[in-house]
């Protein structure tokens, strides 16, 4: 059987009318085409990167879809309906809103693939397909094979070499779905299968794709033992508490750690009490930063603007921040309530959504009203802090030009320069 994998491509990865290859492949769809059983033929399309041939022979189409692309990815599976084609959706936005995605497609996937695939694939076969495939429980991780990377066009990304060591995220923040989708519980992979894996990588930098790499300290620091041996280069998003922690960070170090991505989210006490991440504490986060940084690693900060007590005076203050702790990039975020998180269901039932055009619901668009400032003002507030933090002088302000970081940071600074400036001036 003949079997084609999508992800499709939102608005957000265009920018001005272009597509971004600022990106990595979608290893989601790797471990599909993994958990695929022998005697198929899968191939991968990532719309990002290629375009899609709606006349390709295929006798299923699966499609992941998130909520930024969810109604290119229905634009999709209709025109693969149109010619006859069986047309299976999933990923996290089906999951969250599963009748939705039914009305596009032939069977809906709510929740991880893996364990549900090999009988979607045998019930088909067997003219036996049900309409809807619950994941229950979550995928057992430790011995799961690696993704299928030889599908990848790997040559057309910026950053191919991507690993997953562990999924779910225990800290469930008001407005993140991921911990509605992969669950609460921290789950891992064999580390002796992670090093393995990441051993074969061509590439000497690769990215962790976890939420919560370090959460549980004595599995990472297994993990961090295994990858020294093989002198890779890699980045990686953890929370601030691993600051408090000595010997992670010089492990981290040793293993190849060059840079972090911070959930720094807000510098404003009730915003973090709002989105319940009691692990981030304001006073603590310049001296968690510095003790990040005095390992030699590079921090990338992500902040989100629009919560209820934020105002036309929140973003001074997180720029100065952004300047005086040195952080070598920052990503400013619109709070973006996304199906099945709590914050979704608390604007909708105030009345606050402005619309469910999901393809805006992508944290650089306003969708709801927000409570101290005009809608207007919050996306204005944004870009500026874009093109503040990335400006010629910004830049200068901030990199650590004597730092052995100097050139991860300089190209980083000099992607989101291009984007943000090329987007907004």
């Amino acid at each position: 059987m003949k079997i084609l994998l999508i992800q499709p491509c939102s608005d957000s990865q265009r920018w001005k009318g272009q597509k971004s290859h600022f990106g990595w492949p979608p290893l989601g769809l790797g471990y599909v085409a993994a958990a695929t059983p022998p005697g198929h033929e899968v191939r991968v399309v990532d719309e990002a990167v290629e375009s899609i041939d709606f006349d390709v022979q295929a006798d299923l189409v699966g499609i992941g879809v998130m909520t930024p692309n969810s109604l290119r990815g229905y634009e999709i599976a209709d025109e693969f309906r149109k010619r006859n084609r069986l047309v299976v959706i999933g990923g996290i936005h089906a999951s969250m809103l599963p009748e939705e995605a039914r009305q596009h497609a032939d069977v809906v996937v709510i929740g991880e693939a893996e364990n549900t695939w090999p009988q979607l694939l045998r019930d088909f076969r067997g003219g036996q397909l049900q309409g809807v495939y619950r994941a229950e429980p979550y995928v057992d991780l430790w011995d799961s094979p690696s993704p299928r990377r030889d599908l990848f066009k790997r040559h057309a990304y910026r950053f191919p070499s991507t690993v997953m060591a562990t999924r779910g995220c225990p800290h469930g923040c008001s407005f993140c779905s991921t911990s509605k989708f992969f669950g609460r519980k921290y789950r891992k992979r064999n580390p002796a299968n992670v090093a393995r894996e990441i051993a074969s990588l061509p590439d000497r930098l690769f990215i962790f794709v976890d939420d919560n790499l370090c959460f549980d300290r004595e599995y990472s620091l297994d993990l961090l033992r295994l990858i020294i041996p093989l002198k890779k280069r890699w980045v990686c998003q953890v929370t601030l508490n691993i600051a408090e922690d000595d010997k992670l960070l010089a492990a981290m170090r040793k293993a190849g750690c060059i840079g972090v991505l911070l959930g720094i989210e807000s510098i404003n006490e009730h915003n973090i009490a709002f989105i319940g991440k009691g692990i981030n504490v304001v006073t603590e986060y310049r001296e968690k930063i510095r003790r990040i940084h005095r390992e030699g690693i590079f921090v990338q900060g992500s902040f989100v603007f629009g919560f209820d007590n934020d105002d036309i005076h929140s973003f001074e203050p997180v720029l100065d921040f952004v300047t005086s702790t040195k952080l070598e990039a920052a990503n400013f975020c619109i709070l973006t309530p996304l199906p099945g998180t709590s914050i979704f269901s608390k604007f909708k039932a105030e009345g606050r959504l402005l619309h469910k055009d999901w393809s805006k619901y992508d944290r650089l668009n306003v969708v709801y009203q927000p409570s101290k400032l005009s809608a207007s003002a919050l996306q204005d507030g944004i870009i500026r802090c874009y093109l503040r933090t990335y400006s010629h002088q910004g830049i200068l302000r901030r990199l650590p030009w004597l730092s052995r970081r100097i050139l991860m940071a300089l190209a980083f600074n000099l992607s989101y320069r291009k984007g943000a400036y090329g987007q907004w001036k």
